[in-house]
């Protein structure tokens, strides 16, 4: 997983999304006060049966488990 500042992502927004998305890796978005991740649609599976909306919440959840397994 790639990480990167707030500010140079919101920079380069447009080829940070085609990359997530062309080579299937998130991407650790880190801000000051908060991280984020971005994630390709056709990565989660949360996304790709039209509960975009619904299944945020999901992904988030699923985006945490992710992050404390991978500190084990």
């Amino acid at each position: 997983m790639s990480t990167i500042n707030i500010t140079n992502a919101r920079k380069d927004l447009c080829n940070l999304v085609e990359s997530v998305s062309l080579y299937h890796e998130p991407a650790l978005i880190v801000g000051r006060k908060a991280n984020a991740a971005l994630i390709s649609v056709s990565d989660s599976p949360y996304m790709q049966d039209g509960t975009e909306y619904q299944g945020t919440i999901k992904v988030i959840r699923m985006w945490t488990h992710y992050e404390s397994a991978e500190n084990m």
